[in-house]
C-alpha cells in the first residue's frame, strides 16, 4: 500500500521544479523532501503515541498526506525565495532606491515626532 502512496506522491510532486540550474534544483529538492519526510514522520509518530490512529495503512496514508502538504509548503517558500532573489538581483537599483525612500521616510517621521515632543515639553514647562 505504501508503494501506491509513494507513486501518487511522486506523481503530484514531479512537476514542482525550481527556476535554477538542474544540479542546484536536485540538491534543494532533496533537502526539501528529506525535511518533509522528517516532519511527517514526527507528526505521525505523535499521532500514534497519542493513540489517535492505529493500523499500518492509516499511518502510511497520513504520513504521505502530511508529507505532501509539508513538501508543497516548503517548496513554495523556496520557490518564492528564489524568485525574490532573482527580482532583487535584476532590479537592484530600484530595490535600493525604494529601501532608501522607506528609510528616509521613517527617519523623517522619527525626527518629526522627536521635534514635536520637544516643543510640547517646552510649552508646558
Amino acid at each position: 500500500m505504501s508503494e501506491i502512496f509513494r507513486y501518487i506522491f511522486d506523481y503530484l510532486t514531479d512537476p514542482l521544479g525550481l527556476p535554477i540550474d538542474w544540479y542546484w534544483e536536485y540538491i534543494i529538492l532533496l533537502a526539501v523532501e528529506k525535511l518533509a519526510y522528517l516532519l511527517a514522520f514526527d507528526n505521525v509518530g505523535d499521532l500514534y503515541r497519542a493513540h489517535l490512529i492505529d493500523g499500518k495503512i492509516t499511518g502510511s496514508f497520513l504520513h504521505w498526506l502530511i508529507r505532501f502538504v509539508y513538501f508543497v509548503v516548503i517548496w513554495a517558500v523556496t520557490y518564492l525565495a528564489i524568485q525574490a532573489y532573482y527580482f532583487v538581483s535584476e532590479n537592484l537599483k530600484i530595490v535600493l532606491m525604494t529601501l532608501g525612500c522607506i528609510a528616509g521616510a521613517a527617519a523623517l517621521c522619527t525626527l518629526t515626532v522627536f521635534v514635536m515632543r520637544f516643543f510640547n515639553k517646552r510649552k508646558m514647562g
